[in-house]
């Protein structure tokens, strides 16, 4: 009997044993899926410096398994204001489906408080056509940015401090009219890239400084001469367009030249050339040949002769 019993206790303990192997080779091998992992890390956890500011990223919701990330990859203070080029890149389904740059400038009040937030190159607040989700990711970043670097925008309002000209974006010479036509009218985006401007009255603070008492649609700064600083005036919301060639100093005028004039039945146009040549040219259509006028030279004393 006790043979038996002892046995007995084998073959059970045995089953038991064999029961157990089985129930782990049932059980599946759980793999993470690093990709998607990984990808939040890389939008969320980058915390490089630029310019000072913290580099931080935003997610947001753009569909039913659609994502956007904001990588910031320039942030540029410019008085009242911080310039962020994002690098964009969109998600569908865990998937990297595009990817693009876009501009936006977030404005404070005195009390270092966000106002605004613009999309270049367009004048409606950029803030107010995001859902609520979007909306408080933008506001934390746009905050973030001056906490993290204690920007102080009270301070100094009314000395029309200007920072250096690094900070702004100076259009590459030679700047020609029919190209930068062409350009703008095909792809904004390279028009952005090749012809950085700016807009009236957000900017007039520019202006202001360098006493500049004029009210165009939008202007370009160009490469300075000494401590001489080219800007272009455009008007473009009538009719008539028109462009002007002023060289200014800080608080002072030195000259001007009317260079363009769009409108009537001649296009009368302009190229600066790299070594500060001014040509003026017409002709009856954009793709007609150039008829030169006149050649003007901006000097080193500031004035176009």
């Amino acid at each position: 009997m006790g043979i038996n019993k002892i046995s007995v206790i084998l073959i059970l303990l045995s089953i038991i044993g064999c029961k157990k192997e089985t129930i782990e080779k049932e059980i599946p091998t759980v793999k993470n899926d690093t990709t998607k992992i990984q990808k939040h890390q890389i939008d969320s956890t980058d915390h490089n410096k630029i310019n000072g500011f913290t580099k931080e990223s935003i997610v947001v919701s753009c569909g039913s398994g659609c994502a956007l990330s904001y990588s910031p990859k320039s942030i540029k203070q410019i008085d009242n204001t911080i310039k962020v080029i994002f690098d964009v890149k969109m998600y569908e389904d865990d998937v990297l489906t595009d990817t693009y740059d876009e501009t936006y400038i977030f404005k404070y009040n005195n009390s270092n408080k966000l106002d605004k937030i613009e999309k270049e190159g367009e004048g409606e607040d950029f803030f107010k056509t995001l859902i609520p989700d979007a909306q408080q990711s933008f506001l934390d970043f746009g905050n973030n940015l001056i906490i993290n670097k204690s920007v102080d925008f009270s301070q100094d309002k009314n000395e029309n401090k200007l920072s250096e000209e690094k900070n702004y974006n100076i259009c590459e010479l030679p700047f020609d009219f029919d190209n930068y036509y062409n350009t703008c009218y095909d792809n904004e985006k390279e028009c952005t890239k090749r012809y950085p401007s700016y807009s009236y009255p957000e900017n007039k603070n520019i202006l202001d400084y360098y006493g500049i008492n004029k009210s165009p649609t939008k202007f370009f700064l160009l490469p300075k001469i000494n401590d001489f600083q080219p800007v272009i005036c455009a008007y473009t919301d009538s009719d008539i367009e028109g462009y002007y060639l002023i060289i200014a100093k800080k608080g002072k005028l030195i000259s001007s030249l009317k260079i363009a004039e769009m409108g009537g039945e001649t296009i009368n146009a302009f190229t600066i050339t790299k070594e500060d040549g001014v040509e003026l040219y017409s002709k009856k259509e954009m793709n007609d040949q150039k008829i030169i006028k006149k050649k003007y030279k901006i000097q080193m004393d500031g004035f176009i002769k």
